[in-house]
């Protein structure tokens, strides 16, 4: 556990509300007078959230530049979407638009089917 200047030991707690108010975008020496915890100890937390801050960001940055990469072998997802079509055909209830789309889980490559319109008797 961390020590604050007076000797006191900061607590999980303390920690985890230093935290949260460094992710309010307060500063280190408000977050310092609003919970008792010394200002370099709440610095010292301060820069360890800064850098799992990057390093999640770079990670999320790198997943993002592989989504964009086309993929060597398409794993494709089949969505199929129906709706209602306005017009009716004679002597009929109603009639559908179903679409077809292939979707490719790694990269997001789409793959459309043309229409075709079903008749509801």
């Amino acid at each position: 556990m961390p020590i604050h200047k007076r000797g006191k030991r900061v607590t999980d707690t303390e920690v985890k509300e230093v935290k949260d108010l460094l992710g309010r975008k307060k500063t280190v020496t408000a977050v310092a007078r609003e919970t008792g915890v010394s200002r370099s100890k709440v610095y010292q937390l301060w820069s360890e959230k800064r850098a799992s801050d990057a390093d999640e960001q770079a990670i999320q940055q790198r997943e993002e530049e592989d989504r964009k990469k086309p993929c060597l072998q398409h794993v494709f997802i089949r969505e199929i979407v129906r709706e209602d079509f306005p017009f009716k055909p004679r002597e009929a209830l109603g009639a559908q638009k179903i679409t077809h789309i292939d979707r490719c889980r790694l990269c997001g490559f789409e793959k459309r089917r043309p229409p075709r319109f079903l008749q509801i008797d």
